[in-house]
């Protein structure tokens, strides 16, 4: 998966989507729940315990916290 932070002419800085599903919801709070909207920022680093948005190698998109491995390593990880 990649961090989905290169933009183009065609796509905004700064956008919003709607949650549809669970995978970013816990019991602990802080969680994204189904219609729930996260606001993402084009021009913003990711880091550590952040919501990033993901596309894997066949164009799925999803929103996953972002978690440091290691030197130049990182995770992405449902709650």
């Amino acid at each position: 998966m990649s961090a989905l932070t290169q933009a183009s002419s065609t796509q905004p800085q700064k956008f919003m989507l709607k949650v549809m599903d669970d995978a970013m919801s816990s019991s602990d709070g802080g969680s994204l729940e189904p219609g729930d909207f996260a606001v993402f920022d084009r021009e913003r680093a990711p880091r550590p315990g952040k919501n990033v948005l993901l596309s894997d190698r066949t164009g799925f998109v999803c929103i996953r916290r972002y978690v440091e491995a290691g030197p130049g390593h990182w995770l992405a990880e449902a709650t």
